[in-house]
C-alpha cells in the first residue's frame, strides 16, 4: 500500500475595530508536521490596539521519548529552542522576534518494536525536501517562479521575515508545523535545514491516534486565533499518512480611521446570490478614488499594514468578470500621471462581514504543472526519509475566513 503525504494551508483574516484575517494550508504525503511558528499572544478580541497574526515555520533539533508501554511524553506543550536571530527588515512593520521551532511528541505510547519516538524539525515548504534538481525538483521551481533551490529558499527566508510582524497595534503571525508518523525514521539534514529556513514545528506520533488529532486541531486552533474553528474540528491524521504539513496565517490589523458604531445602521445589500439585509457601516471622508469603465475602487488604510481595498462593480458587469480584470492591480497603485485617481468627499457605506471558503488544491496544483509528486511512480522523496519508496503527495487543502467589523 502506498503511503500518503498532505498539505494543508490555513489563513485567517479579521477587522474588529480592525481588520483580520485568518488562512490554513494543508498538503499530505504521510501525516509529517513541522515546528510551530509564532503564536498569538492573546485570543482575538475587538480592541483597536491588535493586530493580525501570522505563523512562521521553525525546526528543532531530535529529540529521544522512551518507546517503553505506557511512557507518555507531554506534546502538548511547547518547548521553547531559543530566539532565532532577527534580520533587518524593510518596511513600517519590522519583524518582532520570529519564534524558534517547537520539539513535539504528541502523547500517545509507542507500540514495542516500532522503536523510538522521535521529534525532528521539518519545513513547510515541500522543495525543501529535494538536494538535487532532479524532474520533480524541477517541477516545484518552475511552478514558484525560481531559478534555483537557493534562490527559492532565500525568497522564503525574505518573504517570511518581511511579513511576520507582532506589535500592539498590529498583528502578521505564521507559522509552520509538521506532523510525522513516528514508526519512521527521517534525515537529520533534511529536517534541520527545514527547521532553520523554514521555521517550521515538528509532531511526531501515531496518526489517526485521538491524541494526535486532538494535538493537530489544538496547534491549528491556536495559531489562527480560533477563527478557522468549524474547518480545524474536522481536521483528521489518516493512519497510513507519513507526514502532514500545517501552514498558518494570523492578521489584525486596525483602520486608521474608525468607523463609528453609532453610525452602522441595517440596509440591503446586493449581492450575487440576491439582496440581503446586512449591518451597514458609514463614514465621509476625503478618499482616493480609482474609476474605470467596469468598476469604482478605494482603499482604506490600516496602521502599520498597508490598506484593504474596495471594488463596486458597475451595474451589468459580472463579478467573476470583474476579479480576473488586470486592472484591479492597478487600483492598488496610486500614481498621480494616472487620470482614473481622484480624491473626492466619499459618503462611504461597506457591510460588516464575515466569510470564509474552503478548496481542494490537488487539481490545482496539478494544473500548474507540478505532477511527479502526485504520481506513487515518480514521486521521490527520499531526501525525507528512505524507510518507504512509495510515498506521494495525496491531499492539498486551503481554507480560509475573513471578517470585519467597525
Amino acid at each position: 500500500m502506498t503511503k500518503k503525504l498532505s498539505l494543508i494551508l490555513a489563513m485567517l483574516l479579521c477587522l474588529n475595530c480592525i481588520f483580520s484575517a485568518a488562512s490554513a494550508y494543508d498538503s499530505g504525503w504521510s501525516h509529517y508536521k513541522g515546528p510551530s511558528a509564532a503564536e498569538p499572544t492573546e485570543e482575538p478580541v475587538e480592541i483597536p490596539t491588535e493586530e493580525p497574526v501570522v505563523e512562521p515555520p521553525v525546526t528543532d533539533p531530535v529529540v529521544t521519548a522512551p518507546s517503553d508501554e505506557g511512557t507518555i511524553a507531554d506534546g502538548l506543550h511547547n518547548a521553547e529552542v531559543g530566539t532565532k536571530p532577527q534580520k533587518p527588515v524593510d518596511g513600517p512593520a519590522p519583524v518582532t522576534n520570529i519564534p524558534s521551532p517547537d520539539i513535539n511528541i504528541v502523547p500517545n505510547p509507542v507500540a514495542s518494536g516500532e522503536g523510538e519516538l522521535r521529534t525532528k524539525s521539518v519545513t513547510l515548504d515541500s522543495i525543501t525536501l529535494y538536494n538535487e534538481v532532479d524532474e520533480s525538483t524541477q517541477q516545484v521551481l518552475d511552478m514558484l517562479g525560481a531559478p534555483d533551490i537557493e534562490t527559492l529558499r532565500s525568497n522564503v527566508s525574505a518573504l517570511w521575515e518581511g511579513n511576520y510582524a507582532d506589535t500592539p497595534v498590529f498583528k502578521s503571525l505564521l507559522a509552520n508545523s509538521l506532523w510525522l508518523n513516528g514508526k519512521y525514521r527521517y534525515h537529520d539534514e533534511t529536517l534541520a535545514r527545514l527547521s532553520e529556513q523554514y521555521y517550521a514545528s515538528s509532531f511526531c506520533g501515531t496518526p489517526g491516534s485521538p491524541e494526535m488529532d486532538e494535538a493537530l486541531q489544538e496547534w491549528t486552533d491556536k495559531h489562527t486565533g480560533g477563527l478557522l474553528h468549524e474547518y480545524v474540528k474536522e481536521m483528521k491524521l489518516d493512519p497510513v499518512t507519513v507526514l502532514e504539513i500545517v501552514s498558518t496565517i494570523y492578521y489584525k490589523a486596525q483602520w486608521t480611521e474608525l468607523f463609528l458604531p453609532g453610525n452602522t445602521t441595517q440596509e440591503v445589500f446586493h449581492g450575487t446570490t440576491g439582496d440581503t439585509t446586512v449591518d451597514m457601516m458609514h463614514r465621509t471622508d476625503m478618499l482616493g478614488v480609482y474609476r474605470t469603465d467596469t468598476f469604482t475602487s478605494v482603499g482604506l488604510n490600516l496602521f502599520d499594514s498597508g490598506s484593504m481595498y474596495f471594488f463596486l462593480p458597475k451595474e451589468g458587469v459580472d463579478v467573476n468578470a470583474l476579479a480576473a480584470d488586470p486592472e484591479l492591480l492597478a487600483a492598488t497603485r496610486y500614481s498621480v500621471d494616472n487620470e482614473k485617481w481622484s480624491s473626492p468627499l466619499v459618503r462611504l457605506s461597506v457591510p460588516k462581514f464575515k466569510a470564509s471558503s474552503r478548496t481542494d488544491l490537488l487539481e490545482i496544483i496539478r494544473s500548474l504543472g507540478l505532477t511527479d509528486a502526485l504520481d506513487p511512480a515518480l514521486a521521490d522523496f527520499t531526501p525525507l526519509t528512505t524507510d518507504r519508496d512509495d510515498l506521494y503527495l495525496s491531499a492539498a487543502e486551503h481554507a480560509a475566513m475573513v471578517e470585519i467589523d467597525e
